[in-house]
């Protein structure tokens, strides 16, 4: 994220933000995420190291686990919506409330009916706030 660059050249300055995965990494990212130590594990003739200090954690990037993400191994990372407007939300009219709408059914039947109308939109505004991994080498 921090390598990100505008147009122009200049760095834009993106922090990451969120981690969002699937509901069968959530642990794992908390782990990564918030963990006090970070253990690094090898195999074979590899050197096994653990740091005393987990440097993601001073990163403060919130893990989100989300049930309709299909990809069981996929992540995303999404930026600081302070410092990126990655997604805009449109409301139709202007209006950020829900209208409802209540009336009467017929004679023949007791209670009311009730329609809630809630018209918004969203698209991505800034490629840049997000990234995602296949989650694979």
């Amino acid at each position: 994220f921090l390598k990100q660059t505008d147009a122009a050249g200049t760095p834009i300055n993106v922090s990451p933000r969120f981690l969002l995965v699937h509901p069968d990494l959530k642990y794992t990212a908390r782990e990564l995420t918030k963990g006090v130590v970070l253990g690094i594990t090898g195999g074979g003739d590899t050197v096994q190291r653990t740091p005393t200090l987990n440097v993601l954690a001073e990163d403060n990037i919130e893990p989100i686990a989300s049930p309709y993400l299909t990809d069981a191994v996929a992540w995303y990372l999404f930026g600081d919506p302070r410092q990126v407007d990655t997604f805009e939300i449109g409301y139709f009219q202007g209006r950020k409330v829900p209208t409802i709408e209540q009336g009467q059914v017929d004679y023949n039947h007791l209670g009311m009916w009730f329609r809630v109308i809630f018209g918004l939109g969203v698209r991505e505004q800034d490629h840049r706030g997000m990234v995602k991994s296949k989650g694979k080498a």
